[in-house]
């Protein structure tokens, strides 16, 4: 939503970039995201757990680490993510 409280349609954002705010911010986009998150190859394929930790850590960490926040970003429970985190121990 907008400041007036109306929904904001893809022609609201014709000719808005992202990429200098991903850029800064140190985070990869499209292709190169993918890449470096699941491998090069198929003989490089990352498994899905580890996949799901690098996501979750980077958002923990893009959030300062405040978990709370982290989960409603990704969509996730605060129970669930603390639940994920403490079996990673």
């Amino acid at each position: 939503m907008n400041k007036d409280h109306s929904t904001i349609m893809p022609p609201d954002l014709a000719g808005f970039s992202s990429a200098p705010l991903t850029q800064a911010a140190g985070i990869l986009t499209g292709e190169a995201f993918f890449a470096g998150l699941i491998g090069e190859s198929a003989d490089t394929i990352r498994p899905l757990a580890e996949i799901e930790r690098a996501i979750i850590e980077r958002a923990i960490e893009l959030c300062d680490g405040h978990i709370p926040r982290a989960a409603r970003c990704l969509g996730l429970s605060p129970s669930t993510l603390y639940r994920k985190k403490a079996r990673w121990i």
